[in-house]
């Protein structure tokens, strides 16, 4: 028996489509995180005014990503031995950390203001608060994870937060943090 011709169209190689869809899906997948990642990025620049700004998306050009050092942040505490009962959830335990101010830090030419960018862990659940500690006084009760506190005296402060839950408990806090704000002299010479 003699083969004049092959008449097998199939190719030697082979797709399987499984595989390809495997693929495009792993390609999915890392796409996605690296858009998550660049979303979770967090930029600092400096306005004409000498403000200090930060903010999920580069205000400017000029403006760098900064790299945030690990936040200090605290178990939960419960406010009572059952947490259902001041209307959480006991699937996941919250954590509060502070972003800024770091621990330390100098502010210069913010015209006595302090940026506040603080973190909850898995997220900010709504009706609860956060109260503000500035020299262990409770300066302020917002609802956001980012605002400034204003005309801040010049020296030497601490910085503390507190998750509250709706009905007004401790659910979390930070451990204080110490700034120092200062303010250049109207003596000052920009020549020297």
């Amino acid at each position: 028996m003699s083969h004049h011709g092959n008449n097998d169209t199939r190719s030697p190689y082979r797709v399987d489509h499984r595989v390809v869809r495997l693929l495009l899906c792993s390609v999915l997948l890392l796409l996605l995180q690296a858009a998550a990642l660049a979303q979770n990025q967090i930029y600092k620049s400096v306005d004409e005014d000498g403000n200090v700004i930060y903010s999920d998306q580069p205000p400017s050009p000029d403006a760098e990503p900064i790299v945030l050092r690990e936040s200090n942040i605290i178990e939960t505490v419960k406010a009572q031995p059952d947490p259902i009962s001041s209307g959480e959830t006991a699937s996941q335990p919250l954590e509060i950390g502070i972003l800024s101010p770091q621990n330390e830090e100098t502010f210069w030419g913010t015209g006595n203001d302090l940026p506040v960018l603080l973190e909850v862990k898995p997220q900010l659940r709504p009706g609860m608060q956060i109260n503000l500690y500035l020299d262990d006084e409770k300066v302020a009760t917002v609802g956001t994870l980012q605002t400034t506190l204003q005309q801040i005296d010049r020296g030497t402060h601490s910085f503390r937060a507190e998750l509250v839950s709706s009905e007004g408990e401790i659910i979390a806090s930070t451990e204080s943090r110490t700034f120092f704000m200062k303010q250049f002299s109207q003596n000052f010479n920009n020549n020297r």
